[in-house]
């Protein structure tokens, strides 16, 4: 099989290879694809174990496909070897893949987040930060917030989290309690959810899988208030609405972006789930605080790729009036270190927090707030 040259030089890999491999085919695998098309980075082919009974992916963007291979086949040469390899699998730990492709020859294997940070901001998708350093102030910070986390288990997660974002290093031992399944529905917020069913306000629906995950755990909402700016998402989102067993009566689609406080933003739109509030966006839309829409929720979910911090500034009148639960992510940007755990309790008071990871490559870092 002969393939492109791959863009290396002497051996190295440079800054921002010019062709890369993707292993991994599933949703991270195309989130992944659709990055690279919009950033100029030629993908020759997809590695994936399940090559057998994938499909080739179709692009978004041009009239072409791309094929999947298995790892092992012995049509994949030497020279194909030498393309750096990113591995775009979240839902499973990273650091078994690379030693896996390494048996097999590859020489230049990657997280496909690390990628992200290499190419310049045409494309917002910010998942693969590094802190770098922290200083012995921060460092006081993580350790006040450790001794305010509820459980061990939140405590272990937040030690991984923090190591993959301070030099992209795995703790093996945490591995097998992180789930993506959990999502939302971990056990403390499960049981309180299911006393207070009122009203969910979903900041950054998406299509509907949180409420969908909820709801396979037989939490079923009086009133949901499902907040999705992104106008492709929202379309989705009305259709899920529409063949699910909730009463429509009850649910109300926003297609409002949500911050800190009400001024106009720009939004990078047509990113599926990496849609985000971005100053590489082109679409100038107006914000607003959750504050100024008076609801009274029992659960607030947000997952909004980054701003989730100025969402819950937005919000405190409301969580203050309501004492919401709340589940939001905070992996997108490095506020999830310390600054967004602190301020939820510096601010929120008779609250148990919990944090948890769901995915690998410090994806998937959720905190949760529980009124005592």
């Amino acid at each position: 099989m002969k393939e492109p040259a791959c863009g290396l030089r002497d051996n190295q890999l440079v800054d921002l290879p010019t062709k890369v491999l993707l292993y991994g085919a599933g949703s991270l695998g195309r989130l992944a694809l659709h990055f690279c098309e919009l950033t100029g980075i030629e993908v020759v082919a997809f590695i994936d174990s399940n090559a057998e009974v994938l499909s080739k992916i179709v692009s978004n963007h041009y009239d072409k496909s791309y094929s999947i291979y298995k790892p092992e086949v012995v049509e994949i040469n030497e020279d194909f070897r030498k393309i750096p390899i990113y591995v775009a699998i979240a839902t499973l730990p990273y650091d078994p893949i690379k030693s896996f492709l390494q048996t097999l020859g590859w020489k230049y294997i990657e997280p496909f987040y690390k990628l992200t940070e290499k190419v310049n901001k045409s494309h917002p998708l910010n998942n693969g930060w590094q802190v770098n350093s922290l200083s012995n102030e921060e460092q006081n910070t993580i350790e006040s917030i450790k001794q305010n986390l509820e459980d061990q288990t939140s405590i272990n997660h937040y030690e991984a989290f923090i190591a993959w974002h301070n030099g992209y290093k795995e703790i093996s031992e945490v591995n097998p309690t992180i789930s993506h399944k959990s999502r939302y529905v971990i056990d403390p917020l499960k049981i309180y959810l299911r006393r207070n069913p009122h009203c969910m306000v979903d900041i950054g629906a998406h299509t509907g899988g949180s409420v969908e995950r909820l709801l396979e755990a037989g939490i079923k909402f009086k009133e949901y208030h499902l907040f999705e700016p992104d106008h492709t998402n929202l379309f989705h989102l009305r259709r899920f609405v529409e063949s699910s067993n909730i009463n429509h009566e009850d649910i109300y689609l926003y297609s409002y972006i949500l911050g800190q406080s009400s001024k106009n933003v720009l939004f990078h739109k047509g990113l599926g789930y990496s849609s985000q509030v971005s100053i590489s966006g082109s679409s100038r839309r107006y914000q607003y605080a959750l504050d100024t829409l008076m609801l009274k929720p029992t659960f607030i979910k947000i997952h909004t790729e980054g701003t989730e911090l100025n969402i819950i500034k937005g919000s405190c009148k409301t969580i203050a009036s309501s004492r919401p639960a709340l589940a939001l992510s905070v992996y997108h940007n490095s506020d999830g270190i310390y600054k967004t755990i602190q301020y939820l309790i510096n601010t929120m008071s008779s609250y148990k927090i919990y944090f948890r990871l769901h995915d690998f490559q410090g994806t998937g870092a959720f905190v949760y707030c529980i009124p005592e």
